[in-house]
């Protein structure tokens, strides 16, 4: 499993294992990215980042961090894309609960809490309320700053119902 993990290829295509630097190098990348994780700090996972360049590093010498397990930037982000839909799911459908009461949408999301929800739901990607906004008629958007690369803003629409 060892030689599979850190196994890398030569430019003659012959495996070989890095060296004693090498493996240092590595082990300090995968400390900055365990370290940005528990600070999360976001800036240091936007894509083309300070992390992204480090791995990218790593890959194109061949030293089989393709096939590591361990959680690189790309993973993070992905992780807080996981958390940002749950966080939207959660929103929109607190605004939909609280239309559906009072007859019209809130007007922001801190209308919601604490009595639909026990806060304003924050976006992991910066730390902030979710994104919101009202209109036309009825309908609304709530959603996400999300940037997991070439992917768009996470978000849900509601378009109302054409009254």
């Amino acid at each position: 499993m060892w030689d599979t993990m850190v196994r890398g290829r030569s430019p003659d295509g012959k495996v070989r294992l890095p060296t004693v630097g090498e493996i240092r190098a590595m082990r300090a990348v995968a400390a900055e990215v365990a370290d940005a994780a528990l600070r999360r700090d976001i800036q240091a996972f936007r894509p083309k980042g300070p992390l992204d360049a480090s791995f990218d590093r790593w890959k194109e010498e061949g030293l089989g961090l393709d096939d590591l397990s361990a959680p690189g930037p790309s993973w993070f982000r992905s992780a807080l894309a996981g958390e940002a839909s749950l966080a939207v799911v959660r929103a929109a459908l607190a605004v939909r609960d609280f239309q559906l009461r009072e007859g019209r949408p809130p007007a922001t999301l801190e209308e919601l809490a604490p009595g639909t929800i026990p806060a304003v739901p924050l976006d992991p990607f910066d730390g902030k309320a979710l994104r919101y906004s009202v209109g036309p008629g009825d309908g609304w958007v709530v959603g996400s700053r999300c940037w997991t690369g070439d992917s768009p803003p996470l978000e849900l629409r509601y378009h109302g119902s054409g009254k």
